[in-house]
C-alpha cells in the first residue's frame, strides 16, 4: 500500500476507491459518498501511522489538500 493524497484519491474512480478502501480496511465502504470514502481512506492512512484522526477540515488549496486533525 503506497501513501496517496487527496488529489490522487479524487482523481480514482469508485470501482478504484472501493479496492483502496478494501487493502486500508475501511468498514462499510460501499455505502459511502466520494468524499466519505476519501476521508475514511486518509484516515487509515494516518492511523497506520500512529496517528489518531478526529476530523478534517478543507484546507484554502488549490490541488484540494486537507487539515486532518491528529493527536500523537
Amino acid at each position: 500500500m503506497s501513501e496517496v493524497t487527496i488529489s490522487e484519491l479524487e482523481s480514482l474512480t469508485l470501482k478504484e476507491l472501493y479496492a483502496r478502501a478494501k487493502e486500508y480496511k475501511v468498514s462499510y465502504y460501499a455505502k459511502l459518498t466520494k468524499r466519505e470514502l476519501i476521508f475514511s481512506i486518509l484516515k487509515a492512512q494516518a492511523e497506520k501511522k500512529w496517528l489518531s484522526v478526529y476530523g478534517w477540515c478543507p484546507g484554502n488549496y488549490s490541488d484540494g489538500r486537507v487539515w486532518l486533525l491528529t493527536s500523537y
